[in-house]
């Protein structure tokens, strides 16, 4: 039930809660990983969105929804991984088209 007082509740990061990352998930996040095929960067990008999802989810019901922060923070936290998995499904992309183009 909403806090009908007016105070707005502070959310702390640290009371944001996101799931543990592995070596890969921290590899792709600095662009370090390179997948071997576009399926699993397709599959690794849906489980990583699921992930996401499930997080802000997760944080929305228990700090309350007070906010934008929580989402801009879960945002933040998943972004560079999200952007490398698609700069590399990318490449994938590419490489595949050039052998295409070779044959």
């Amino acid at each position: 039930m909403p806090d009908q007082s007016g105070e707005k509740r502070v959310i702390r990061l640290g009371d944001i809660q996101v799931s543990n990352t592995s070596a890969i998930d921290r590899k792709v996040a600095v662009g370090m990983h390179r997948f071997r095929s576009k399926k699993t960067a397709e599959k690794y990008l849906e489980n990583l969105l699921h992930t996401a999802l499930n997080d802000a989810w997760k944080s929305g019901a228990e700090l309350g929804g007070t906010g934008s922060r929580g989402a801009a923070y879960i945002q933040g936290f998943y972004s560079s991984r999200i952007e490398n998995t698609v700069a590399e499904m990318t490449r994938l992309e590419i490489n595949e088209s050039l052998r295409k183009i070779r044959k």
